[in-house]
């Protein structure tokens, strides 16, 4: 397990590189042969050190997602391969997790959880933010965190509940709402048993923004978790509902492989595209959505992606 971590931590290290080169990213097989060639420079211990690692990658890729997902990255079956476009935005995933990602390849995934938010903030911090997070993966994602409060694990939430509770983390957590918070908490204690909602909902609207929500919108999501009346909000329940410390976490073995499984499924419409392109010889629309710059390309395929099945906020139209 410890080689794939290595190989993985390389392949990233020379993708920068030749990011900075202008070179073109390759494969992870011909970048496996790369691998073994500079480090043993031997040709019969650079094959037997191949050879090590692929049996054991076809002998074990059934028993561990970590070992299937590498193998498919290989290309070694006839369906079921994934391209190094893939690969590309599956290390940065990886690279994005808030641990080292040696960690998952060190304990067993199953040990290993992920706070909802710090997922979402992978979509937004890193490359990955022009896949613009599809409705589908969204409800994936939150439908497989559970919920816990103080530490404890609690009894499962519906996901409309989950999302709320999720959305209003990210509100409280968000570093710009300290000075909001810290000024509520200080009228609570001065004995004031209400505020006026405006400051709350335009600070969640801003920091929840990619969910294009309306102030009629947060305005239920505040009603749903707190007493709110005449635009006023209960502080005790407020202040108490952040206080407990409430949770939603998802294992990152999930995370990982529904992120994966995204990527894939995008790239397989990005090539559907490409493949009408070329039917209909439209040569103008096949220069727009080409392999050469992949973030243009996605970019592209959402612009024309009359459905909006790629963009979270028609989950909430």
């Amino acid at each position: 397990m410890g080689v794939i971590s290595e190989i993985y931590n390389e392949k990233i290290t020379h993708d920068i590189v030749n990011s900075k080169d202008s070179f073109q990213k390759i494969n992870l097989d011909l970048f496996l042969l790369k691998f073994y060639n500079d480090k043993y420079k031997i040709n019969e211990i650079i094959e037997t050190n191949l050879e090590q690692v692929l049996l054991s990658v076809l002998k074990n890729r059934s028993d561990d997602d970590r070992i299937r997902n590498f193998y498919r990255f290989l290309s070694l079956e006839s369906k079921g391969g994934l391209s190094k476009e893939i690969l590309e935005y599956y290390l940065i995933t990886l690279k994005a997790l808030p641990f080292s990602f040696f960690k998952l390849f060190k304990l067993e995934m199953s040990e290993i959880n992920i706070p909802i938010e710090s997922c979402l903030d992978i979509f937004t911090a890193t490359k990955l933010k022009y896949f613009e997070l599809s409705t589908i993966l969204l409800r994936k994602l939150v439908s497989n965190t559970y919920y816990t409060s103080n530490g404890k694990s609690l009894n499962s939430l519906s996901y409309k509940k989950k999302l709320e509770v999720l959305l209003l983390n990210r509100f409280y957590t968000n570093q710009t709402s300290l000075s909001l918070f810290n000024k509520l908490s200080n009228k609570y204690k001065e004995g004031e048993k209400t505020s006026n909602i405006e400051e709350i909902l335009d600070r969640f609207l801003l920091i929840n923004k990619d969910f294009n929500f309306t102030k009629k919108q947060v305005i239920e999501i505040l009603k749903n978790n707190f007493e709110v009346e005449d635009n006023e909000v209960n502080l005790e329940q407020f202040i108490h509902f952040f206080v407990d410390k409430k949770s939603l976490l998802i294992k990152a073995e999930v995370f990982i492989n529904l992120v994966l499984e995204e990527l894939n499924t995008i790239f397989n419409d990005l090539v559907a595209a490409l493949t009408k392109c070329f039917l209909k010889e439209d040569t103008e629309l096949s220069n727009m959505i080409s392999f050469k710059n992949f973030e243009k390309a996605i970019q592209s395929l959402i612009k024309l992606d009359t459905n909006n099945k790629y963009k979270v906020s028609s989950y909430f139209k």
